[in-house]
C-alpha cells in the first residue's frame, strides 16, 4: 500500500468526492479486536475526512472486508499496481463531455 500522500492530491480528491461522491469502496482487514484497518483506499479515506465537513453523508461509506491478511495484501497490491491513469487526450474529452452535459467539473 501507498505510504506517502501529498496534501495537494488529497485536497483534489476531496473536491472530487464532494462533487461526485465515493465511486470505489475502501478495503479493510479486521484485527483480533474486531477493528478494521484500511488496506486499500487510504488516499480516499484521507480525502473523505476532509470532504465530510461539506458532505456529512460521506461519514459512512462501504468497506470491503478481506477474509484474511493474504487477500488484503493482494487487493492492496492489485489496486495500486494494476490501475492506469487516463492519457491527456482521454482526460480532456471526459472533462469536455461533463461540461457539455452541464455537470460540475471538479
Amino acid at each position: 500500500p501507498r505510504q506517502d500522500a501529498d496534501a495537494e492530491g488529497i485536497a483534489l480528491l476531496a473536491e472530487s468526492l464532494i462533487a461526485c461522491g465515493l465511486v470505489q469502496n475502501l478495503g479493510g482487514l479486521r484485527d483480533e479486536a474486531g477493528r478494521v484497518a484500511i488496506v486499500f483506499g487510504g488516499r480516499r479515506l484521507r480525502a473523505l475526512q476532509i470532504a465530510v465537513e461539506t458532505r456529512p453523508d460521506l461519514a459512512m461509506v462501504p468497506v470491503r472486508i478481506a477474509p484474511d491478511a493474504m487477500t488484503a495484501q493482494a487487493w492492496a497490491s492489485a489496486e495500486n499496481t494494476a490501475r492506469q491513469d487516463l492519457n491527456v487526450v482521454d482526460e480532456i474529452r471526459a472533462y469536455g463531455a461533463m461540461a457539455e452535459s452541464g455537470a460540475a467539473v471538479a
